[in-house]
C-alpha cells in the first residue's frame, strides 16, 4: 500500500472514530470553538430559531451560510437532540471528505498522465 493509501486510511479512520468513541467523547474532543460556532447556529436554525446564537436570543451572520444550512440537516432529521445531530453531521462530513478525496485523486491521477 503507498503512502498516498495509507493516508487516506488514516485520515477516514480519524473521521469516522469519534462514531465510535461515546458520547462524551464525541462532544467535548472532536468539534472546536469554530465548529462549535457553527453547530449552534445551524441547531437554532433548525429549530426555527433563525441564524442566531445563544438560545436564539442574538442574531448572527458571522458563519458561512451554506455550511450552515448544511450543517442544519441532522439537526431537523433529529428534532434538535444535539448529540443524534453531531453524529449526522460527522457522518456528512466525512462522505465530504471521501468525495473530496478521491476527485482530488482523479484530478492528480489526470494531470500526471498528460
Amino acid at each position: 500500500m503507498g503512502v498516498i493509501a495509507l493516508s487516506f486510511v488514516f485520515a477516514l479512520v480519524y473521521r469516522v472514530f469519534p462514531l465510535f468513541s461515546g458520547p462524551d467523547a464525541i462532544s467535548e474532543f472532536f468539534v472546536t470553538e469554530d465548529g462549535y460556532l457553527m453547530l449552534t447556529v445551524s441547531r437554532n436554525f433548525a429549530i426555527g430559531n433563525g441564524l442566531s446564537v445563544s438560545d436564539g436570543l442574538i442574531a448572527t451572520n458571522g458563519v458561512q451560510p451554506l455550511a450552515t444550512f448544511l450543517y442544519s440537516i441532522p439537526f431537523v432529521l433529529s428534532a434538535g437532540v444535539k448529540l443524534a445531530a453531531l453524529k449526522g453531521f460527522l457522518a456528512i462530513m466525512t462522505a465530504v471528505s471521501v468525495v473530496a478525496a478521491l476527485v482530488i485523486g482523479g484530478y492528480a491521477r489526470h494531470v500526471l498522465r498528460h
